[in-house]
């Protein structure tokens, strides 16, 4: 199918969803082409490898755009309820060279081709040609112990998740320094899960559609789903790399949180060396403070010398003097975090 007739299988669709989300979503694009540019840094030019890799997938990609999967409705214009005897003519077309059909009669070419008679008796119904508008002319054509939807959906898996599988290997190699250059790694860690995840669903999304969509004949024709999905699966495969490699990296978080919190700390902490200052420029004040202290000293050295407290922390095994040490690690590597994230920004 051609991208001209996938566009026009999906317009319906595409101006229903526009005037629903469109009024919603089009300031919002507005705002986002009017907004203020900033001057990015300079891109490392690109390693020949990486451009080997992107040169042999477009070139792959763009011959499944140019010839897409064969199919027999589609590659030679026929509507779904043709008759037999066109679809029959269309086949040997396909199957058979241009010298051979003209030296050979056609029922001996039809009845030397097992699976070509298997492939037209199955035509012969219309179900059957929904379900191979679903799956292709692959699978629908070489398997043979195939009867059901559920079976014929089975068959068709390997040949409509390798094409995804390939692409998470394209992507994966993209990560590497070798092919990917300098910024491999740093892209791998930004996209790789996120492309990864986009794969898995649209593999999933390949597959339901081809089991779950509502097919219909309509005005003697119906939407030829395998080759609309294998046109849009050639489109945006044939973008992913390209998308991986060039998408802006995200802003580097914010320092401002972080210097909030410790202006904050830091006002708190004078706040409380000021109380301190003036109880103790207070005799009143000062006299009080002094009793909680004695109070709370005493209180501290009766727990220390009391029996039950003793033994309640020799059986939770707990060593002051250690428990001491880890806090005062534990603290000063947060610290050490914080001051390298600070010195990053």
């Amino acid at each position: 199918m051609s991208v001209w007739s996938t566009v026009k299988a999906f317009q319906s669709p595409a101006v229903l969803l526009l005037v629903i989300f469109g009024p919603s979503f089009l300031p919002r694009l507005l705002a986002y082409v009017r907004r203020p540019r900033v001057a990015a840094p300079p891109r490392p030019p690109l390693p020949l490898v990486l451009k080997t890799v992107f040169a042999l997938h477009s070139l792959y990609y763009a011959y499944h755009l140019v010839v897409p999967p064969y199919d027999v409705f589609v590659t030679h214009g026929l509507p779904i309820l043709a008759p037999v005897d066109r679809i029959r003519a269309a086949l040997l077309r396909s199957s058979v060279s241009a010298s051979a059909a003209a030296t050979l009669p056609t029922a001996l070419v039809a009845d030397s081709n097992p699976l070509l008679d298997l492939l037209l008796s199955r035509l012969g119904s219309l179900d059957a040609r929904l379900i191979y508008a679903r799956v292709g002319h692959a699978p629908f054509a070489s398997c043979v112990w195939c009867r059901s939807l559920d079976d014929f959906t089975v068959a068709a898996l390997p040949g409509v998740v390798a094409p995804y599988v390939a692409q998470a290997a394209v992507l994966g190699a993209l990560g590497w320094r070798a092919v990917g250059g300098p910024g491999a790694r740093d892209r791998a860690r930004r996209w790789r899960a996120k492309f990864g995840s986009a794969l898995l669903v649209m593999a999933a999304t390949d597959v339901g559609a081809r089991y779950f969509w509502d097919l219909r004949v309509v005005d003697g024709d119906c939407l030829h789903l395998a080759s609309t999905l294998s046109t849009l699966r050639a489109l945006v495969l044939l973008a992913l790399p390209f998308a991986y490699t060039y998408l802006p990296a995200p802003p580097p978080p914010s320092a401002q949180p972080v210097l909030h919190a410790l202006a904050t700390t830091l006002a708190a902490t004078r706040l409380v060396s000021l109380t301190r200052a003036a109880t103790a420029q207070s005799p009143l004040l000062r006299r009080a403070w002094n009793q909680r202290a004695d109070v709370r000293t005493y209180a501290e050295a009766r727990a220390k010398t009391n029996a039950d407290v003793r033994d309640a922390l020799e059986h939770t095994n707990i060593d002051p003097a250690r428990a001491r040490a880890n806090a005062a690690a534990f603290l000063d590597q947060e610290w050490g975090k914080v001051l390298g994230g600070l010195q990053k920004m």
